[in-house]
């Protein structure tokens, strides 16, 4: 089982994930300039909603503010229950701080689940390790709500030559990526960047080298596992052959129909599969287009 572990979690991609936060004080004169949770909510559908508007301008869409807000304010409908019931605190400070950041600073389109550090403390999930959840902001600090199994979860240890371990790893453009695992916090994780797989008996053990029949097992550091010899060799650049998706080095995927590793396809252009499109981007209506961005966000095309 390949398991694809991603950080882009709400809905227009820059309201934090809980960290550490908490609520704020009153002025000396004992009046509160802070923003409260209803009057806020406006105000960061506002602010990014503008920062998008340039993300669904390179993505081809066209820009509509009044559907992007639309549809920024039913998500943070879905949180006043768990405010009300006190599942998820609001830190009113921090959401101050988030607006203006969000008004000053720079976004990466492709890379949707980076925010400013204020944002990350707007929400402190109160649910631990273990316990059930619908959405990420009900975790407590340090975990995150893996949705397919509907509970907080925490992210495993990087493995050791010679840890028990769960599943082997890799980081891609987009995230981790690995084989295997249950989103359980023990026991470790092998990372293919330091040489090690986990083996069929649970331990990190040294990753297949080059030469190495791998069965589709993953390869050291910039190997693959090729499909016709199943045996690790060299990542492939622009122009080789290849015939398997990760045949490719970073920047490059493996045309289908040529069967060579080409240059991904740029924002706008057309397109038959995610694969094709670069980082942070997808096959979508036919073009690659900005995760971030979408119809229901940024307005017809």
């Amino acid at each position: 089982m390949i398991k694809t572990v991603a950080r882009a979690l709400l809905l227009i991609g820059l309201i934090a994930a809980p960290t550490q936060g908490c609520g704020g004080s009153a002025e000396a004169d004992g009046s509160d300039s802070r923003t409260p949770w209803d009057a806020a909510k406006p105000k960061l559908a506002d602010a990014n909603c503008d920062l998008l508007k340039p993300c669904c301008n390179d993505s081809g869409y066209g820009f509509d503010k009044t559907r992007c807000l639309a549809q920024a304010g039913e998500f943070y409908r879905g949180i006043d229950p768990l405010i009300a019931s006190g599942v998820v605190q609001f830190d009113a400070a921090s959401a101050d701080a988030c607006i203006e950041a969000l008004k000053t600073g720079a976004f990466d389109c492709a890379k949707p689940e980076t925010e400013p550090e204020p944002c990350t403390k707007v929400f402190v999930g109160k649910r631990q390790l273990g316990e059930e959840c619908d959405r990420q902001q009900e975790c407590a600090p340090g975990l995150y709500c893996f949705n397919s199994a509907g509970r907080c979860a925490k992210d495993p240890p990087r493995g050791k030559q010679g840890d028990a371990c769960q599943a082997t790893c890799f980081m891609s453009e987009t995230g981790k990526v690995c084989n295997g695992g249950s989103f359980e916090s023990e026991p470790a994780e092998c990372f293919v960047e330091d040489n090690l797989r986990c083996s069929d008996q649970g331990i990190c053990e040294p990753a297949y080298k080059e030469g190495d029949d791998c069965g589709f097992n993953f390869c050291g550091a910039g190997l693959y596992c090729t499909a016709a010899s199943m045996k690790c060799a060299k990542l492939q650049t622009e122009g080789q052959p290849c015939d398997t998706y990760d045949a490719c080095i970073a920047g490059l995927y493996c045309d289908q129909t040529a069967q060579v590793c080409t240059k991904r396809i740029g924002l706008g252009m057309p397109c038959d599969d995610n694969e094709s499109c670069a980082a942070g981007s997808g096959c979508f209506d036919g073009a690659c287009r900005l995760d971030a961005t979408g119809p229901n966000i940024c307005g017809a095309t």
